[in-house]
């Protein structure tokens, strides 16, 4: 992996959840971890909800292996508000040089 194509500054976040006192919980996100990427879109969809336009944006991200990466995690942009959901975590050919995420974008 070229560290040239890795221009992006991405947050690596986990979802916490507190009760609120009255049975129900409220999810925050918090960093874990800050790390560099290169992120290609793959793929943006438009569709007529409940007379609502609805998009979603796939893309493909690329960071240096770290072992805690999983789907209940998201990667936030930069110190941007644009954030994207992991749907799964490859590691090529187990070499555990590189992970590729395939991510939809967060609304």
């Amino acid at each position: 992996m070229r560290a040239g194509s890795l221009r992006h500054r991405l947050t690596i976040q986990s979802k916490n959840s507190t009760g609120d006192g009255m049975g129900g919980m409220t999810f925050s996100w918090s960093d874990d971890k800050t790390v560099y990427g290169a992120i290609w879109p793959l793929r943006g969809t438009e569709r007529l909800t409940a007379q609502s336009l609805e998009s979603e944006i796939t893309c493909q991200i690329r960071i240096r292996y770290t072992a805690d990466v999983t789907p209940a995690k998201r990667i936030q942009r930069g110190d941007s508000t644009q954030c994207f959901d992991i749907v799964s975590v490859v590691n090529p050919d187990y070499r555990n040089r590189e992970l590729i995420l395939y991510c939809r974008e967060a609304l």
